[in-house]
């Protein structure tokens, strides 16, 4: 797996505890695929559906306007309104994102849409009666829910120098809202990134995985992201996936 995907992966997680991020980002993945957690990445190795004919109903909802949270250190953010110049062509808004550490990260999407499997529970089940019979392994993880994003702008450092500067696409813009799915941005400077999406459409970053609990001492269940461990990770019990506490900032 990719150095820097792990690294972005990891990012992700300690900020998003719920999700788990997709790379290549723009790699296809779909409800019912499932595979192992490998230094907080998702590797696909099938789909349930197809391989052991398990069928589930799906359901959209959930909205979140925004996902947005930066690095806890190493990022610097400074938005600018459109400047009015006296006869002269206006300054157009923008922003700057200026790293003073590698691998920082800045994460934003908008207009955010959930879709998930209907009834887990009755998938869990599923799951549970092929892991009795010898055909589950109890390390896979399976997608249940999927982020999808109509906007999306991450930006990663490759250095402590490294930077990013951006500017709305028309006049017309006063001031740059990263929460505005409609928002284009265009690059006016780039500089040691290891990742740069601008403000790409259409766009599911984020993966929500269920998997089995269970250890010598307690009963095996299906849920959230419980049972799934990455290298160098604790196992973490979480709460069921929520949608209403999603926007970090």
């Amino acid at each position: 797996m990719s150095a820097i995907g792990s690294i972005y992966a990891k990012e992700v997680k300690d900020n998003l505890s719920l999700w788990y991020a997709k790379f290549p980002i723009g790699e296809s993945i779909v409800l019912g695929d499932f595979g192992l957690i490998n230094d907080f990445l998702f590797e696909r190795l099938g789909n349930i559906t197809k391989k052991f004919g398990i069928k589930f109903d799906t359901r959209s909802g959930g909205d979140v306007s925004q996902l947005n949270f930066a690095s806890h250190k190493g990022v610097a953010v400074a938005f600018h309104a459109k400047v009015n110049q006296p006869g002269g062509v206006p300054i157009r808004a923008g922003v700057d994102f200026d790293f003073t550490s590698e691998d920082a990260l800045y994460f934003n999407c908008a207009g955010c849409t959930a879709e998930s499997v209907e009834d887990q529970v009755a998938l869990g089940d599923q799951i549970l009666r092929l892991m009795n019979d010898g055909k589950w392994d109890k390390k896979f993880a399976v997608v249940t829910t999927l982020m999808h994003a109509e906007s999306s702008t991450i930006v990663m450092s490759a250095s402590s120098s490294a930077s990013l500067k951006l500017q709305a696409d028309s006049d017309a813009i006063s001031s740059i809202n990263m929460g505005d799915a409609s928002l284009k941005l265009e690059v006016t400077m780039q500089r040691d990134l290891a990742i740069q999406i601008v403000t790409q459409g259409k766009l599911t970053p984020l993966l929500g995985l269920s998997g089995i609990h269970g250890s010598i001492f307690d009963d095996d269940t299906f849920g959230p992201d419980a049972g799934l461990l990455s290298k160098g990770r604790k196992q973490l019990k979480l709460p069921p996936l929520s949608f209403g506490n999603l926007i970090t900032r």
